[in-house]
């Protein structure tokens, strides 16, 4: 499956600038305080985002922690680093992520790290 074919919820910790964009782009994106989990712990974000087969956008590395050591089941998880920045320079980010048009297979962990140049690891996670 493509990232186009997912759908999103963002985690408390992305700017509302960067969900205008993913909505911009056609996409379906739920935010957190939509849900009523923007003051929720990790773990129950990443349940709700499972129990609808929603990818997590966040800049938390405590998704990738709790999907990988804990073994937390998920759909997928968008890990965008560094967090807490300007949105124009997520939105890049994603922008670069979108573009590659990469294959992915559920379950599954994307770090998109924006340095000098914007690099993209994929993780296939397996669920237990």
């Amino acid at each position: 499956m493509k990232l186009t074919d997912c759908s999103f919820l963002t985690d408390q910790n992305v700017h509302q600038d960067v969900t205008d964009w993913l909505r911009a782009q056609n996409l379906s994106v739920t935010t957190a305080e939509q849900t009523g989990l923007s003051q929720s712990i990790d773990e129950a974000v990443l349940q709700y985002a499972f129990n609808h087969q929603l990818v997590v956008i966040t800049h938390d590395a405590d998704f990738g922690s709790l999907a990988v050591k804990n073994g937390q089941d998920h759909a997928g998880i968008i890990y965008l680093r560094p967090g807490h920045i300007l949105p124009h320079f997520t939105i890049s980010s994603l922008k670069t992520l979108f573009d590659s048009n990469i294959e992915l297979h559920v379950p599954f962990i994307v770090v998109v790290k924006h340095a000098d140049t914007i690099q993209i690891r994929v993780r296939q996670t397996n669920p237990e």
